[in-house]
């Protein structure tokens, strides 16, 4: 497994990118499955760097992982911000009109429905969410 800490700070975003990509390239990984990870991944950096750490800062680490059996892609993130499960919010309305949504929880549900599977652990005051992705 490849690891990148970085704080988490909207900033570093790009850098979370181009480690991402940089670990994708060695596999024939189709274009159309990178966007889908590198969505799921902007998405929850940008959540953890939004909402995790109130008024301080903190870092997160992020780790990908290539599996075999079947051959899949495994991203985590770890952080110590606030105890948070993203994947028990609820799911958007989308058979209604956008103004009479309630604000948030679009950015999950798209990554729920672009992994393939996906989990969340709190352990030892860290939030950890695994997303996995099959190439």
């Amino acid at each position: 497994m490849k690891v990148i800490e970085v704080e988490a700070v909207k900033d570093n975003l790009e850098k979370i990118i181009d480690f991402i990509k940089d670990e994708l390239s060695d596999f024939d990984c189709p274009s159309k499955t990178i966007m889908k990870i590198r969505l799921a991944v902007e998405e929850i950096f940008v959540n953890i760097a939004s909402y995790a750490y109130s008024e301080k800062s903190g870092n997160v680490t992020i780790g990908v992982d290539i599996v075999n059996n079947p051959k899949a892609v495994v991203i985590t993130f770890t952080d110590n911000g606030k105890k948070f499960n993203p994947l028990l919010k609820e799911d958007p309305r989308l058979d209604i009109p956008i103004e009479d949504r309630k604000e948030g929880g679009l950015g999950i549900y798209l990554v729920k429905n672009s992994m393939d599977e996906y989990a969340y652990n709190y352990k030892k005051n860290q939030n950890n969410l695994i997303i996995k992705k099959f190439l």
